[in-house]
Formats: C-alpha cells, sequence, structure tokens
C-alpha cells in the first residue's frame, strides 16, 4: 500500500506495479508447492520483468528537461478502465503497453490496493460516481465493459451465485439495459472519449453457470445502447472467439496470463485510437 501510494500521488519517478496477475495456476507449474516463489513458473517470471522494464522505460520516456536542464514530467492523458475480472487480467499489459503514451487507472481497493472487480451493472449504479473521482477525475478515455456478472444465475433466496438455468439472472436483460444506460448517461458527463467493450465469451463447463446464448443477448443490448449514443465498440467478444483454445482457460470465462496479453494488444489499440480522437479536437 505505501509503495503504490507513492506512484498514485503523481510522483513522476516512480511506478507501481501490480504483479499478482501473472501468477499461473500450480498445477500447471514446477514446483506446485512453492508459491512464494511463482511456482517456479518461468512464464509468470518473465511476464514481471517485462513489466517492471517497460515501467522503466515509460519514466525515462515521460521526462523532457526545461530550460533549466530540470526533468520535468510532462502531462499524459489520463485514461480508465471500467470492467469485470477478465479486464482486470489485461489492465497490466495495456498499463505497460501504453506506459508512455497515457496514465491508465482502474479502480482498485484502497485497503489492499488490489484491483477492484467492477462486476455487474447494479455495482456500476452503486459505484460509478466513486470510480468517476478516482485520482482527481479529468479522464481523457474511459474503456468500460459490463455483462459477464449480470447474465449469472443467482439463487432467489440466498442470492449467491447459483448452477440452475431456472433460476434468475443476477440482472435480468431489462435490468440491465436500463443500468448500463444510466451509467452510461454518467459517463458522457466526463466529456472523455468512450470506448464500449463487448463480454468475451463464455465457454460450456463454466462456474458460476453463465449460458453462451444470454451473453450474446447481452452484448446485443450493450452494442445497440453504444450505438444509439455514438460510441465506438471494442468488439473483444469477436476478437477473441477465433483464438479461445489458444487464450483461454478450460471451462472458465478466465484467460491465461499470454492470453490476457492478447486482448490487451486489443484494447491499447482501441484506446489509442480514441487518444487520436481526443487530440483532434
Amino acid at each position: 500500500k505505501a509503495q503504490a501510494a507513492i506512484a498514485n500521488h503523481g510522483d513522476p519517478n516512480v511506478a507501481f506495479v501490480p504483479t499478482t496477475q501473472f501468477a499461473s495456476p500450480a498445477d500447471l507449474s514446477p514446483n506446485k508447492t512453492h508459491l512464494h516463489h511463482w511456482s517456479g513458473n518461468a512464464e509468470s517470471y518473465f511476464l514481471i520483468g517485462d513489466a517492471l522494464g517497460k515501467a522503466m522505460v515509460g519514466l525515462v520516456n515521460g521526462k523532457s528537461n526545461d530550460a533549466e536542464g530540470q526533468g520535468s514530467a510532462l502531462k499524459k492523458p489520463r485514461v480508465l478502465i471500467l470492467g469485470d475480472s477478465i479486464s482486470i487480467g489485461y489492465t497490466p499489459f495495456v498499463q505497460n503497453m501504453l506506459a508512455e503514451e497515457a496514465v491508465v487507472i482502474r479502480p482498485t481497493r484502497t485497503e489492499r490496493n488490489t484491483p477492484e472487480n467492477c462486476a455487474g451493472t447494479d455495482s456500476g449504479i452503486a459505484n460509478i460516481d466513486r470510480w468517476l473521482k478516482i485520482d482527481g477525475g479529468n479522464w481523457d478515455v474511459i474503456h468500460f465493459n459490463w455483462g459477464l456478472h449480470d447474465l449469472k444465475h443467482v439463487d432467489p433466496t440466498t442470492g449467491k451465485n447459483s448452477k440452475k438455468l431456472t433460476d434468475p439472472f443476477q440482472s435480468d436483460p431489462a435490468d440491465y439495459e436500463k443500468q448500463l444506460r444510466e451509467i452510461v448517461e454518467k459517463l458522457k458527463r466526463t466529456g472523455a472519449e468512450l470506448i464500449c467493450c463487448t463480454t468475451t465469451p463464455v465457454p460450456p463447463g463454466c462456474e458460476p453457470l453463465r449460458n453462451a446464448d444470454a451473453q450474446e443477448e447481452y452484448n446485443r443490448i450493450a452494442t445497440r445502447i453504444a450505438k444509439e449514443n455514438d460510441i465506438p465498440i471494442n468488439d473483444l467478444c469477436a476478437f477473441a472467439k477465433p483464438q479461445l483454445k489458444k487464450i483461454q482457460r478450460p471451462a472458465d470465462v478466465h484467460f491465461s496470463p499470454a492470453g490476457s496479453k492478447v486482448l490487451a494488444e486489443k484494447v491499447a489499440a482501441e484506446i489509442r485510437s480514441a487518444l487520436e480522437i481526443r487530440n483532434s479536437k
């Protein structure tokens, strides 16, 4: 928390790089019991080193010399990423890819400085005002996604995740549309360039229970809302679908670290396009 606080307060000489997302499952690593050594997974070590190195390059290139020869921080555009655990996976890679071009931030749990899951649109309604004020707000680009949690089935008596298709959605399509429209209205008021990201594919056998047909319906709703508001669409679903066997974990909505990096390349490209539009205004 102390290390992150320095970076979050705008010191141009400091970057904070979260690394938890680079952990690979122990059963896919050489030393299953050595969690404190990343289970001996070479990919994890590589991704950590790559992230730290790119952050260092970003710090060096983010400075210019003023007339007196003193280093001063260049003001970079500010980007906010709002989304579920899929975005938690790709955000660090996006931060590294855009380190020289923008400050990329997502919500974090302040007590532990771990990424905050923006979950469903009900959570979005409850927290959007707080999220938009992170680090002073003033966003140039906001990349957002909701849907993966909304389409989960939940037990109506306990509110917990369910394995029954007959149980209701966390937010049914009508509530999802209503809540997403309310969120989008608040996003528009920031004056930022907005990017609506579709929900990535739901594979068979995943838990909590989700239905692929429902996922497509929720994406159609999000796409319709985006088009009505002239918001560009990052169709991450269509981008991921042809390569799921290589980048998504089996029977899991989540992606491998390498898969998250592939998604990040698409997200970073969309953010760059939005920054170009911003700069042209």
